[in-house]
């Protein structure tokens, strides 16, 4: 009933390598040469990339977020990397991790 749950030493290790992996893997994944230049845009920016058909540049932000909420590779790699949820833009490291998980949009 009262359980607790207490992390042993090699569990706590295990995070942190995870923690360490995935910091190591965004690093090689911001290298990647890509179409789309690698830099800073604001959500309605990229998501508009992503979707330019879309009747408002919400729609576009709604379906893009979709998209990352589908894939849980991507969100466990943003963690890492993102310092607010409630940002305006995607940095130059998130960007890079949307192209390599999702693609690139389509020019």
């Amino acid at each position: 009933m009262g359980e607790t749950k207490t992390k042993t030493k090699t569990e706590t290790k295990a995070i942190t390598k995870t923690k360490t992996e995935t910091e190591t893997e965004t690093k090689a994944i911001t290298k990647t040469k890509t179409m789309l230049k690698i830099k800073r845009y604001t959500k309605k920016e990229l998501a508009l990339r992503y979707f330019p058909w879309a009747s408002q540049p919400k729609v576009a932000q709604n379906h893009l977020r979709s998209w990352i909420r589908r894939c849980p590779e991507l969100q466990e790699a943003m963690k890492g990397v993102r310092q607010l949820r409630t940002r305006y833009e995607y940095n130059e490291e998130e960007v890079a991790l949307i192209v390599h998980y999702i693609g690139e949009p389509e020019e």
